[in-house]
């Protein structure tokens, strides 16, 4: 309820505002005799939305961080008994089974909070994309289906893009699990002093600047691809603004539209373009975020004992699968 009432607070505010303006309008014009009474009461709801916006945020904060709690618990619960039931030692000699476990406990620490993010931050943007989109129907529903149609574009890119970020976080698994291992030979104690014996700390030094060097160099193409895409994206998405805003200018200067109606319009469309890209599930997520909703249910599902013959079972992606 609190999501839905937060995902109804820009329309009732981008409304009153309208509302406003007409008066406002009305009143420069000569157009109806100004009321004191009309104008209390819509500066009383301006106030009364202020004052909900501030108190339902972190009543929803509240809330969202309770549930957080008790859905990590139960996830890191069920990980841990799931290792438990391991047969033999077998499965702890893969290394595609480490890359799983150290990604599920991860998800374990933050898949629960991005989990609650993402189903909330759907129900809010998901409501006040609606409510604008009625809107802008009202308004006219050929504006209303240019806007639309071009916010789309991004999410059928963005899901295009999240599979991207999955693949580069299983990619780059091994070489996180690599530098993890190195890190502990150049700064543990025990690991110090033969490091220092063998005279070997510039050798393993050169392998973690490798390291970082390959995961820089695939992240850094990787965020070139998106900047491309959003770019020009955000170009088509600003070229059929203008041009809608363009149209109810010119019908707010016919008499067709009010003045109120003008700042309604910006409002709904700023609010469909932002709420349609916030709407999207791969772009909620970054980059090193996304695998764990995908990860989890995998881990529990296949991440069992050993096979008979001691062949351990794993839990690879499924493009390394054989």
């Amino acid at each position: 309820m609190l999501n839905i009432l937060q995902g109804l607070l820009p329309l009732a505010t981008a409304w009153v505002t309208k509302l406003l303006f007409d008066l406002l309008a009305q009143q420069l014009t000569g157009e109806a005799s100004f009321v004191w009474r009309s104008l209390l009461w819509l500066v009383a709801a301006q106030a009364i939305l202020l004052l909900a916006g501030q108190l339902v945020t972190p009543l929803a904060s509240y809330f969202k961080a309770e549930l957080n709690r008790q859905l990590g618990l139960a996830i890191q619960t069920h990980i841990y008994q799931k290792i438990d039931g391991f047969t033999g030692l077998a499965p702890f000699e893969d290394p595609r089974l480490h890359d799983t476990v150290r990604l599920a406990n991860q998800g374990a620490r933050r898949g629960s909070e991005q989990t609650l993010w993402l189903l909330t931050s759907l129900i809010q943007s998901s409501v006040t994309l609606v409510s604008f989109v009625v809107v802008l129907l009202a308004f006219s529903p050929l504006l209303a289906g240019l806007v639309i149609l071009a916010a789309l574009p991004q999410l059928a890119v963005q899901v295009k893009l999240g599979r991207q970020r999955v693949k580069l976080m299983f990619d780059l698994t091994p070489h996180e699990r690599r530098k993890f291992y190195y890190d502990f030979l150049l700064s543990h104690e025990k690991a110090a002093k033969e490091m220092r014996l063998l005279d070997i700390g510039g050798y393993f030094m050169g392998k973690v600047g490798q390291l970082y060097e390959h995961s820089h160099r695939a992240e850094r193409q990787q965020q070139q691809r998106e900047l491309r895409w959003e770019a020009s994206l955000g170009t088509l998405s600003s070229l059929v603004a203008s041009g809608a805003f363009l149209a109810v200018v010119a019908a707010a200067f016919n008499g067709t539209l009010s003045l109120g109606d003008v700042t309604l319009y910006i409002s709904a469309v700023r609010a469909v373009q932002r709420r349609d890209e916030r709407s999207t599930l791969c772009r909620l997520w970054p980059a090193r975020e996304q695998p764990v909703l995908h990860l989890l249910p995998e881990f529990v599902a296949d991440a069992g004992p050993a096979a008979v013959g001691g062949t351990a079972t794993t839990c690879a992606h499924p493009a390394t699968r054989p």
